[in-house]
């Protein structure tokens, strides 16, 4: 039984080792060695059931793919409802390139994310991208804002809002003093 696990341990090996000889080296960047480091902390946070969710406060609006939306905001059927991932509150706006309304709002909402860099993330999903998580949420109009904090449901706001009633929401609603 030792001699079949070292002869494929070997056997592995070797071949991974031929598989990259034909490959030139390559300079790994600061960008793909924090890639690498956040890929095995999200690894190892997963086999240890421990949340290493990493957050951009940067302060830019982010848009999230279908993966990256239940990396860092929910998972679209878990067994027990909805639950946000993150520790800092944010807001996530479902939108469609074609949508008059929802381009009208990115001056104000790039706007907010400035404003608010470090106290919510501004996030933005395409729905025509990701139909799935825009169902799962039912998402029937757009723009639809979920504005979303921990240890708490999402509030929703359909349509497009004006600043001064998004920044009412965020202060009530994400941010009660």
């Amino acid at each position: 039984m030792k001699n079949t696990v070292l002869f494929l341990m070997i056997s592995c090996s070797l071949a991974l080792f031929s598989c990259r000889q034909g490959q030139a080296p390559q300079d790994k960047n600061t960008g793909d060695i924090l890639q690498e480091e956040n890929t095995l902390i999200e690894e190892m946070a997963g086999q240890n059931n421990i949340s290493a969710i990493r957050e951009d406060l940067s302060g830019q609006v982010q848009i999230l793919s279908d993966l990256e939306f239940v990396e860092k905001i929910t998972e679209v059927n878990n067994p027990k409802g909805f639950q946000y991932k993150g520790k800092t509150p944010c807001i996530v706006n479902f939108y469609a390139d074609w949508c008059g309304p929802c381009t009208r709002m990115i001056p104000m909402y790039t706007e907010l994310a400035k404003k608010y860099q470090g106290q919510v993330i501004f996030y933005k999903l395409n729905t025509d991208k990701s139909p799935g998580i825009a169902l799962a949420f039912n998402i029937n109009s757009i723009p639809t804002l979920l504005l979303m904090k921990p240890d708490g449901q999402p509030t929703r706001i359909v349509g497009a809002p004006t600043l001064e009633e998004l920044e009412k929401a965020i202060q009530t609603v994400l941010l009660p003093q």
